[in-house]
């Protein structure tokens, strides 16, 4: 096991690399290209200098935290399969780096997310901290304004101040993404990347997606919540698939695993069946909600 620390790079971080060089224990350090907004390229010159800062002061770059997802990729828009592109570029010039340990998120609107930047414990040295109660009893549209007077001069992945002067244009983004549809927009963009990863050398590379992604009050499972009251629901017979339980007029749209459209259908019937011949995503509108259900 190699002890590393988190670096916000020599524009933005207050600690140098050869401050942090003095700890004997320290190794490695994990960092990331800040001038970098979600979606845009890294150049593999861009990775390279800041190995080279690292390594010129006796460390090694164990790892990126983080490349940051887009929003687009986040919530299926129009420039998903644009900025896909661009973060498998940006893997495969990680991987000519020898950089193959790559973190990355898909929370909707915030980030990276702490209540406090420099808690003070017993011995007198401070952490980040988070705390739900202080997440619940702010207005999520007003959390970076609350949070900025301590960043002490840095710039936290994904609170961008470009990022969050469009906060109400993200929260409405997200309005109708429920739990279910980010869910699957999550699976898309990992089955996007897999076999790119591989051949860029991330041989270990594991993902693990998790509904928890979702999850940050504010933006969340609160985002376009589904009704409690409907009844819709989805099963296989055979190769066809029957809904049941629709609402008024809805709006049935069959996805392929990459999240291209196959078909769109209007229904005003209780009860719709759909003929698959590939696995799919089902994203299903009525009256009541819009709700996606991922078929194998």
């Amino acid at each position: 096991m190699e002890m590393t620390m988190r670096w916000y790079g020599k524009e933005y971080d207050t600690v140098t690399l050869q401050q942090i060089r003095q700890s004997c224990y320290v190794k490695g350090i994990i960092s990331t290209l800040y001038n970098k907004m979600p979606g845009e390229v890294w150049e593999l010159d861009e990775i390279l200098a800041l190995k080279k800062d690292v390594e010129d002061a006796g460390l090694f770059l164990a790892g990126i935290e983080s490349v940051n997802v887009s929003d687009a990729i986040k919530t299926g828009g129009p420039d998903r399969d644009k900025d896909i592109e661009a973060y498998i570029k940006t893997l495969e010039n990680l991987g000519k780096a020898d950089i193959h340990m790559v973190c990355y998120n898909f929370m909707p609107v915030f980030d990276w997310t702490r209540t406090e930047l420099d808690r003070m414990r017993e011995d007198g040295t401070t952490v980040l901290a988070y705390n739900q109660d202080v997440i619940d009893s702010m207005d999520p549209e007003k959390m970076f304004d609350a949070i900025k007077n301590n960043m002490n001069g840095t710039v936290m992945p994904g609170w961008e101040p470009e990022r969050m002067e469009k906060v109400k244009e993200l929260f409405e983004l997200y309005k109708d993404i429920d739990e279910e549809t980010g869910y699957c927009y999550l699976e898309l963009y990992i089955n996007s990347l897999v076999d790119e990863l591989m051949k860029a050398g991330y041989e270990n590379a594991e993902f693990s997606p998790s509904k928890d992604d979702f999850g940050l009050k504010g933006s969340p499972t609160g985002i376009g919540e589904t009704s409690t009251s409907s009844n819709l629901s989805l099963h296989k017979e055979g190769n066809k698939i029957v809904i049941l339980g629709l609402e008024g007029k809805s709006v049935i749209e069959v996805y392929d695993l990459m999240g291209r459209l196959l078909s769109s259908q209007t229904n005003y019937n209780p009860k719709q069946e759909i003929t698959l011949l590939q696995p799919v995503i089902i994203r299903v509108t009525d009256t009541q909600q819009t709700k996606s259900f991922k078929v194998l």
